[in-house]
């Protein structure tokens, strides 16, 4: 047994041996870029003409990249298997959860 995985619950198997295993641990240390904004400030010169005080463009985006070894969906899922209570309390047990979503925005502030 690896000794990174100490922690592993003892387990029983058919024959009624005790064993240990980390059959389905899988490393989940990440880096995830969460939020990113890039934006523009249009130059004065060109909003005078049209009578803005400002105008700002921008892109955004949410969870956009993960970095990553785990060969999951995401490394950060945690299931609740229907106990809403200790959801948060239960990581690692990656059923019947989505990953976090990627979001992409584009705006335009204007201010007259």
């Amino acid at each position: 047994m690896d000794e990174n995985y100490e922690w592993v619950n003892e387990s029983t198997n058919y024959n009624n041996e005790s064993f240990f295993h980390d059959k389905y641990l899988h490393k989940g240390d990440f880096v995830r870029v969460r939020n990113l904004q890039l934006g523009y400030n249009l130059p004065t010169s060109w909003l005078s003409k049209v009578r803005m005080q400002s105008a700002r463009l921008y892109v955004s985006g949410t969870n956009l990249f993960t970095f990553t070894k785990y060969k999951g969906y995401d490394p950060e899922v945690v299931s609740n298997l229907g106990n809403t209570q200790n959801s948060n309390l239960s990581p690692g047990v990656v059923s019947y959860s989505l990953p976090n979503l990627k979001m992409y925005n584009i705006g335009l502030n204007v201010k007259f």
